[in-house]
C-alpha cells in the first residue's frame, strides 16, 4: 500500500508535504505528494474546471497515475494521524473499498438516494487497483452529478453501496469550538486549545488516532502548539 495526498500551490503543497511526513512517521507508509503537474490528468474535453475542481479529479485518476499500485490509501492534506498504528488492522480486506461516514448536516445522502447513514466524508480513503474502474467513471461523468461538495458528492453517488465503512477514528474532524463547554460553547482561541479537549463526538484524546480540519491547519502554522496524544 502508498499513500497519497494532493497539494496544487505553493501553500497547499507545503501543508501537504507537512501532513505526508506524519503518514510515513506514524504508518509507515511510501507517501506521494501530487502537485499541480498532474492537473494535466484532470483535463475534461468540453467543460471547464476551475483550480479547485481540477485538483479533486486528481482523486479519481490515481490508479492511472500509480499504474504499479495495488493499494492506495489517498488522504486530505488537512489529514494526519496522531500515532503510531497499524493502518492494516483497521482496513485488512483488499477486496473492500473504505470510507468514515460523514455528518451529512445537509442531509446530501437522501437527496442521491443513498440509504440511511450512508453518505461518506472523501477526505480519507483506502481502494485497491479492483476499484480502479469506480474511479474512472466518475472522472468520465464528474459532469453528470449535482454537487455540493464536488468530488465527495460524485464518488457518494458513483460508490453508493460499494463501500465499507471503517472505524470512524480513521478520519475525524475537529471542531473549532471549546468542546469540553459542550456544542454550544464559544469559539476556540489559541489560549482555549488544551489537552483538556475532545473531538465532537466524543472520542477521548488518548484514544484518537486521526485528525481531519482545521485544528491541523493552526498546528502546522505554528498558531497553536500541536497536542501531546502518546
Amino acid at each position: 500500500m502508498i499513500a497519497v495526498t494532493i497539494g496544487v500551490g505553493d501553500e497547499f503543497e507545503k501543508f501537504a508535504k507537512w501532513s505526508a511526513r506524519k503518514v510515513e512517521k506514524h504508518l509507515g507508509l511510501k507517501t506521494y505528494v501530487l502537485g499541480e503537474q498532474f492537473l494535466q490528468y484532470a483535463n475534461s474535453p468540453g467543460w471547464e474546471m476551475d483550480m479547485a475542481q481540477k485538483s479533486s479529479c486528481i482523486k479519481f485518476l490515481l490508479f492511472k497515475i500509480f499504474p504499479n499500485a495495488d493499494r492506495i490509501m489517498y488522504f486530505d492534506a488537512d489529514w494526519r494521524p496522531v500515532r503510531d498504528f497499524n493502518i492494516y488492522d483497521y482496513v485488512p480486506d483488499e477486496n473492500n473499498l473504505y470510507f468514515c461516514r460523514d455528518d451529512d448536516p445537509e442531509k446530501l445522502g437522501e437527496k442521491y438516494g443513498l440509504g440511511k447513514d450512508r453518505y461518506f466524508n472523501a477526505g480519507w480513503f483506502v481502494a485497491s487497483r479492483k476499484h480502479a474502474s469506480l474511479f474512472e467513471e466518475c472522472h468520465k461523468r464528474f459532469d453528470q452529478f449535482e454537487t455540493t461538495w464536488f468530488d465527495q458528492c460524485i464518488m457518494n453517488q458513483v460508490f453508493n453501496d460499494k463501500v465499507t465503512f471503517a472505524d470512524p477514528r480513521l478520519n475525524k474532524k475537529i471542531s473549532m469550538r471549546k468542546l469540553k463547554d459542550g456544542p454550544s460553547g464559544d469559539w476556540a482561541t489559541v489560549e482555549s486549545l488544551t489537552n483538556d479537549w475532545v473531538d465532537y463526538a466524543g472520542v477521548e484524546r488518548k484514544d484518537m488516532l486521526t485528525l481531519h480540519h482545521g485544528v491541523n491547519h493552526q498546528v502546522y502554522k505554528k498558531e497553536i502548539q500541536d497536542w501531546t496524544w502518546e
